[in-house]
């Protein structure tokens, strides 16, 4: 079959089915979709044994319906759903008497003369505004208040709110900066609202330096590396300053404030630590001059006071007298406990 024949056969048998079922009935149906909306919305109604709530859409059958919307304190409000010739019915009555029975006979001559209700409901009289006082605090204060979508100052606050009749709550959200908002419900009854803010904890990297490095840095007495390093300080809104120790063997321990959130770094010079060992020398002959690293020093009975650190790790002591040949000796920290017996050799005469 050729591609005009087949063409052709379609469109005969779509022509065929227009005239044996009539053009209303094939392109519009029986029935037909409407939307349902009010104001306010939440109206019940019924309509064709459907019963539903606005915003609603119903397939609804073309036949005419009276169908009332309700809703709890407000007036009940009807709405005549009509219907009018469809534009496809006059398609029909041209094919001919048969196509235009049928669309007659199944209703689907018919269309509704609109597919968009809507309506507006009107509050009964009793349905008036009472005006009630209510408390609303949070801790901390200071947050800012929202009732519904409308911010109404901030805590602590008292204000004067109208209440509908069937009104039985009003949604709150108390917002304050470092805090996570708060979203509760302020009941009809209620005379003060008291929140408890959660505070939102902020983290921090903060470099911590020492002169000399290596030391070992503690947080708030939470060990948190050597230095050089970063390390996370967590804040909440109300925190008081944290307490930085530096501490490295061979130094006096350090200690910082980590003031607050804005504070990105903490250093520290580390002072060495001393300690005076006496070393006992015995020296022949006696009154030798003696020197300690260069400089003169006298022998007390207790031995020579040595002060030892972590970069001071070694003496020079040097001892001379006249006619006798000078000795130098190094005295290790390793050595600090070991007494010294430093004798010295005569000069021998020049011979003539």
């Amino acid at each position: 079959m050729s591609t005009c024949a087949a063409t052709s056969s379609r469109l005969l048998s779509a022509a065929g089915l227009l005239l044996a079922g009539g053009c209303a009935l094939v392109m519009d149906g029986t029935s037909q979709e409407v939307s349902f909306s009010s104001v306010p919305p939440g109206a019940r109604f019924s309509v064709a044994g459907h019963e539903a709530e606005t915003p609603a859409t119903v397939d609804v059958p073309k036949v005419d319906f009276t169908i009332v919307f309700s809703k709890p304190g407000y007036h009940p409000r009807a709405f005549e759903l009509k219907r009018q010739t469809s534009a496809w019915f006059y398609a029909s009555l041209v094919m001919g008497v048969i196509s235009a029975s049928v669309d007659v006979l199944s209703g689907a001559w018919t269309e509704f003369q609109t597919d968009r209700v809507h309506v507006v409901l009107e509050p009964l009289p009793e349905t008036k505004i009472e005006e009630r006082e209510a408390e609303l605090v949070s801790s901390p204060p200071g947050a800012e208040v929202r009732v519904g979508d409308v911010v109404q100052g901030r805590t602590p606050l008292t204000l004067r709110l109208g209440w509908g009749v069937l009104e039985e709550e009003k949604p709150l959200t108390f917002h304050l900066s470092g805090y996570r908002d708060k979203t509760t419900a302020l009941k009809r009854g209620d005379p003060r609202v008291a929140v408890e803010l959660e505070p939102v904890p902020v983290v921090v990297r903060v470099h911590f330096v020492s002169v000399p490095p290596g030391a070992d840095v503690r947080l708030d007495g939470r060990g948190v590396g050597r230095t050089p390093l970063y390390a996370d300080a967590t804040w909440l809104p109300a925190d008081p300053p944290k307490r930085v120790e530096f501490s490295r063997d061979g130094y006096r321990t350090e200690t910082r404030t980590l003031a607050g959130p804005g504070q990105g770094r903490v250093e520290a010079e580390l002072p060495e630590v001393f300690e005076e060992v006496p070393f006992r020398v015995s020296v022949f002959p006696p009154g030798s001059e003696i020197e300690l690293d260069g400089a003169p020093v006298r022998l007390p009975p207790a031995g020579l006071p040595l002060r030892w650190s972590v970069s001071l790790r070694r003496h020079s002591l040097r001892v001379s007298h006249p006619g006798y040949r000078p000795e130098t000796r190094d005295v290790p920290f390793a050595e600090r406990n070991s007494p010294l017996d430093l004798r010295l050799r005569p000069l021998l005469p020049k011979s003539p």
